[in-house]
């Protein structure tokens, strides 16, 4: 009869533990699977996708020509909000005076421009910003000097391709 009570006491005592221990561990997986990031990172095509700062920046740039307007989707997923994205374009002097005048750029020191590189490079690859011993000159946007949230940008521009690099996050 002793055995029988010990069984029991033990069963009761395992449900108590290990029930509260599954539902701990069940819901640490759960929490982390929802918090995974799913960004399609690649290539934009379609400009539809592309958030809405940017679509107005290359609409801006049209008339002066320009049709070499590439985006990457760094974070986030393809539409106007939420997201942090890399755009490509070649430009001439017209088309750099529409960029800084539309996104109110300020000089930035150069390493700031290369430590932004890495973590560009480890989400897409090397041609989505200027190589580290380039000619580039490095911008930020006036707000993102600030401290402020909304559209922030920074900017490197190559003079030796004359390819403008616009990395665009929104931030609130």
């Amino acid at each position: 009869m002793e055995t029988r009570q010990n069984r029991a006491v033990f069963w009761l005592i395992a449900i108590l533990v290990v029930m509260p221990l599954l539902f701990f561990f069940a819901f640490n997986i759960l929490w982390a699977y929802s918090w995974r990031d799913t960004t399609p990172r690649g290539p934009l095509t379609n400009v539809s996708d592309w958030p809405h700062p940017i679509q107005d920046l290359h609409a801006s740039l049209e008339p002066h020509g320009n049709s070499s307007f590439s985006l990457y989707l760094l974070y986030g997923q393809p539409g106007p909000h939420l997201s942090t994205a890399i755009c490509r374009v070649n430009v001439d002097d017209a088309a750099w005076d529409v960029i800084a005048a539309k996104l109110d750029l300020q000089p930035i020191p150069k390493a700031d421009g290369v430590t932004l590189r890495s973590s560009i490079v480890s989400s897409s690859d090397a041609t989505w910003w200027p190589a580290t011993d380039s000619k580039s000159e490095y911008f930020a946007s006036a707000r993102l000097l600030a401290g402020d949230e909304g559209d922030l940008y920074r900017v490197a521009r190559d003079h030796d391709a004359n390819i403008a690099y616009i990395h665009y996050d929104f931030n609130f």
